[in-house]
């Protein structure tokens, strides 16, 4: 800051000396100078109105002359002036070459590079300048001869006397300029600590304000207990006004037997009334501390607000000075800021950012596309599985009416087993049927293999159970009767199938609920066995009936043949519908596989896509931010060149003044040969200011080698990076294609350990389960058992619930009559009738204690007969719903295909168990595939980064570059007249320098 507070007091010094030299040419030219000593007065004036300025330090008295100088001294004070103005030029030049302000100083200070310091070289080539025309006007008004040069010494003279007191007025006025810049640095310091001071005091007041908020809290909480203790003590007033009324009222109405209670009581009323006054004084002193405590928090309340005025006011006070100087701070820096701006750094950050723009836009346009591809695979691919979940649905629909066909067969079949069972053996033919599903049960091991085995045997039971079936229809014609409590069973039994296949249909969504529902069926399974053995109470029932339809089975048999003949027929088509449903199902597998590739592709595009939709939108916010500081940089640009007009036609002006001033010169140049002299002095000081200008077109010389030989370097390794980046894009598509067979490989060997772990779990789950229901069986016989045995108990005990209520009624009873005896007592007591009842007695009354140890004896007596009563309900209640489910459990009586129903139950459950855990051992896959490609996606971001961290590392090299290559000067304006070319400088280098 100090350095621009110089820069601008370096200009303030040269535009006030060159606006003395104009003024001073002004008034040479128009004849103001040579006026008359009474006209002192009106030079005065013309000097305070702005003609001449009052920082130059020319007094009037030094401008007076004679009138009768003639218009040579006039050329002469003109060619005066031109070297003045020619002085000038070569001490901006001298300032702007010799001085550099120092990065390291931080007080701002100025190194000296080429000459003496910004404080002597001008005064001291000025006194030198000077020196030299004093002697060369000394040496021609040596011989006194000639008026006219003694009346040019005279001028010179005055001229000299007025040109050294603005040069001090000048020194004054840098000096108070540097002053004022240490006392606005001062004052900035002292902003600081008044910014400082004001967060301080605004932490303190929100410290104050919560200190306050919590003592109004306090004071609050004061005030509510101090009502609380009024009403305490009003109630307790209340109280012993009632209790002292009381006591009076007692001490009159009560009789002499209860002399001793009362005065107990009143000793009682005496002691609650001391506490009641001991409560009191110290709610009182309570009261008291809380009002002291209440007055002090109100003057640290009130103090605390004093301060905070205080403070307040003196924050205003600091926040207007702290305005104040900001402003004045503003102000100077307002004209600093617009030159500090590159304008070639932004056009190329915002080329780079349309070409990335551009390509974003290409890349967005060709992921639509693919997008849009993908979408339209996807939407075929999705009414082709409409397609296929339709024929899945009627195949499923025709498997389902088969099915029921089936069931219905089977159920008709199962029945025909038992009559026939029933018809042709015995109970140990019926034994032998189970210990056959016992051995069924030992196979369900080998069932994953012998699938196609188990089907041959249950087709060659089918034509078995289709023979009895006939057998059993022409039975049905016979005994109508019968068969409808048998219809209602099949219906029973259907509904339990029903809700077995709803089962297994919501085992295939979820292993959690396969495994709710494979305890549900066996739990069914459970019932079903006990079903087996009502149904065997029914077959001892129907063997005396076996003899009557010994006839009618022979027959039965003649009907078996032909309908084995259509069974076989529809064994056949069942099997190949099978078969075509089992297609079905592998073909609709496959479609929901590759629908779910394709739903992945497409969330992975549809992720990508936002990715580059992010992308677009942060180059789309910094393209504004970027233009809109572009369209700053152009306002600049033409304001600058705006300038740059104005400044060229003023040039143009002092051109044409200048021409016209040397065209004067010329005439009057033939006139005074004599100052040729003057002139080989000043060629010295020409030749000075030469030697000064090829050093700095050597130094220019020099610069634009090293920026020719930085451009060089800067192609190198442009063209070094983009090989680096070539070799970097090469060892990425390496990487990426090991990557990928690497993850191939990992997943085939996934895969493999998968369906490994998938057979080893397979074996050990049909192992434990096989154990386990066993153990189920076991466990359900023992709990059977138990439930039986419960039942007997409950029975029992419901037998002497009657019993219990006549004790509780006669409890009952008794309570109400000692309760009606109590108060006749009580009632007697407040009212005697009888005046003598108050004599001595021979007995006494039982004590209190007595009293009340037998009152609460009974209480608990009660109570626990009470709580007795409530137990035996709640367990009466509980044997009756028992009693009510096991006679609804024994009313029905399912027949024994529910056994074979849960077979197939298992083996469905034991299917979808697998098809479950081959799903997670894809998904299993899959998250291993998304983890790699989160980890890819990371890595790519990472060396993102990288590549804009260089890439910004090298714009700043570049920009460093381009700056040192911008201190070069743009603009050259031609030399004054009278000025040679390598001895001219132009007037704004050393602005350009600065900057």
């Amino acid at each position: 800051m100090a350095d621009n507070d110089a820069a601008i007091l370096e200009s303030m010094t040269e535009t006030s000396a060159s606006t003395s030299l104009d003024a001073l040419r002004r008034h040479v030219s128009e004849g103001q100078v040579c006026q008359a000593p009474h006209q002192a007065d009106t030079g005065s004036d013309a000097f305070l109105s702005g003609s001449i300025p009052a920082s130059t330090g020319i007094s009037t008295s030094t401008l007076h002359t004679n009138n009768d100088d003639d218009d040579s001294a006039y050329g002469i004070l003109d060619s005066i002036v031109k070297r003045a103005a020619e002085l000038t030029v070569v001490q901006k030049h001298d300032r702007g070459t010799t001085r550099m302000p120092s990065s390291g100083d931080e007080n701002g200070s100025e190194t000296q590079v080429n000459g003496p310091r910004p404080s002597d070289s001008p005064v001291d080539d000025a006194s030198l300048n000077m020196e030299g025309l004093e002697s060369a006007i000394a040496y021609l008004v040596a011989d006194g001869s000639d008026t006219h040069l003694l009346r040019l010494a005279d001028v010179f003279n005055r001229l000299k006397t007025a040109y050294v007191s603005s040069k001090q007025s000048e020194a004054k006025l840098v000096s108070k300029c540097k002053e004022l810049v240490a006392e606005i640095s001062h004052t900035a310091t002292k902003v600081n600590k008044a910014v400082v001071l004001c967060q301080k005091d605004r932490s303190t007041i929100t410290l104050l304000q919560k200190e306050i908020a919590k003592a109004w809290g306090v004071v609050e909480a004061s005030r509510e207990k101090e009502l609380k203790d009024q009403e305490t003590i009003q109630a307790l007033k209340e109280e012993v006004d009632a209790l002292n009324a009381g006591s009076v009222s007692n001490m009159a109405l009560a009789a002499p037997h209860r002399r001793r209670e009362t005065l107990a009581g009143s000793n009682n009323d005496e002691v609650g009334f001391r506490q009641l006054l001991a409560e009191k004084e110290q709610l009182g002193r309570d009261l008291c501390d809380a009002n002291l405590r209440a007055d002090t928090l109100q003057s640290e309340l009130d103090d605390a607000r004093t301060r905070l005025e205080a403070m307040n006011n003196d924050r205003l006070t600091l926040d207007i000075e702290y305005g104040e100087l900001r402003d004045v701070l503003n102000t100077k820096k307002s004209d600093l800021e617009r030159e500090n701006r590159n304008k070639e750094k932004l056009e190329s950050t915002l080329k780079s950012l349309t070409e990335t723009v551009i390509k974003r836009d290409q890349e967005l346009l060709l992921k639509t596309n693919e997008s849009r591809v993908i979408k339209e695979n996807l939407a075929r691919l999705e009414a082709s599985v409409k397609e296929e979940r339709t024929r899945a649905e009627r195949a499923e629909k025709e498997k389902e009416h088969l099915v029921t066909r089936a069931t219905r067969v089977q159920h008709e079949y199962e029945e025909q087993v038992a009559t026939t069972q029933k018809l042709l053996s015995d109970n140990q033919r019926y034994e032998a049927e189970l210990s056959k599903l016992d051995v069924d049960a030992a196979r369900f091991r080998d069932e994953t293999r012998n699938v196609t085995r188990m089907r041959d045997q249950l087709t060659k039971r089918i034509k078995q159970l289709e023979a009895i079936r006939l057998d059993v229809e022409i039975e049905r014609d016979q005994y109508k009767s019968t068969s409808a409590d048998r219809t209602h069973e099949i219906e029973l039994a259907k509904k339990e199938v029903e809700g077995l296949k709803k089962q297994v249909e919501s085992l295939t969504r979820d292993r959690d609920v396969a495994q709710k529902s494979l305890v549900k069926a066996a739990g069914s399974a459970q019932r079903h066995l006990s079903l087996v053995r009502v149904a065997e109470r029914e077959r001892r029932n129907l063997e005396h009936e076996i003899s009557g339809h010994k006839e009618e089975a022979t027959k039965a048999r003649k009907l078996i043949w032909a309908l084995e003949r259509e069974r076989d027929s529809r064994a056949g088509e069942a099997s190949r519908i099978t078969e075509q449903l089992q297609a079905r199902e592998e073909e609709f597998k496959l479609k929901e596989m590759l629908i779910f590739d394709g739903r992945k592709r497409m969330d992975d595009l549809e992720r990508k896509l936002k990715e580059q939709q992010s992308l677009y939108e942060n180059v789309r916010t910094d393209r504004n931010h970027y233009s809109k500081n572009l369209m700053e940089c152009q306002d600049e640009i033409t304001e600058m060149k705006r300038k740059i007009k104005i400044m060229n036609h003023q040039i143009e002006q002092l051109k044409e003044e200048i021409s016209l001033k040397e065209a004067a010169h010329v005439k009057q140049n033939f006139e005074h040969n004599k100052l040729e002299k003057e002139k080989e002095g000043m060629s010295l000081t020409i030749g000075k200011l030469q030697t000064q200008y090829e050093e700095v077109t050597k130094q220019l010389q020099n610069q634009r080698a090293e920026e020719a030989r930085l451009k060089h370097i800067i192609d190198d390794a442009d063209a070094q990076a983009a090989r680096l980046r070539k070799d970097h894009e090469a060892t990425l598509q390496e990487r990426d294609l090991l990557g990928t067979q690497l993850i191939r490989r990992n997943e085939e060997m996934h895969l493999l350990y998968e369906k490994i772990k998938l057979l080893t779990s397979t074996l050990a789950s049909g192992e434990s389960a096989y154990r386990e229901r066993l153990e189920d069986i076991r466990v359900l016989k023992l709990e059977v058992k138990r439930l039986r045995r419960e039942g007997a108990v409950l029975k029992n005990e419901a037998a002497n619930s009657d019993v219990l209520r006549n004790e509780i009624f006669k409890v009952q009873r008794e309570l109400l009559r000692e309760r009606t005896r109590v108060k006749v007592l009580e009632e007697e007591l407040e009212s005697p009738m009888n005046i003598h009842r108050w004599r001595k007695l021979a007995g006494s009354d039982p004590s209190t204690f007595e009293l009340i140890t037998k009152i609460h004896a009974l209480q608990k007596r009660l109570i626990a007969k009470t709580e007795e009563v409530v137990e035996k309900e709640l367990a009466v209640q509980q044997a009756t719903r028992l009693y009510h489910d096991v006679k609804i459990s024994l009313q029905r009586q399912p027949g024994p295909e529910v056994l074979e129903e849960l077979r197939m139950v298992r083996s469905a459950l034991k299917s979808k168990v697998s098809e479950c855990k081959s799903l997670a051992s894809e998904l299993n896959m899959y998250h291993s595939q998304t983890n790699e490609a989160s980890f890819t996606i990371e890595k790519l971001g990472q060396e993102l980064q990288d590549l804009k961290r260089r890439y910004y590392e090298e714009k700043r090299k570049e920009q460093a570059l381009h700056k040192t290559r911008s201190d070069a000067p743009e603009h050259d304006v031609g030399p004054p007249p009278g000025v040679a070319n390598d001895n001219y400088a132009p007037p704004d280098a050393a602005e350009r320098l600065r900057f």
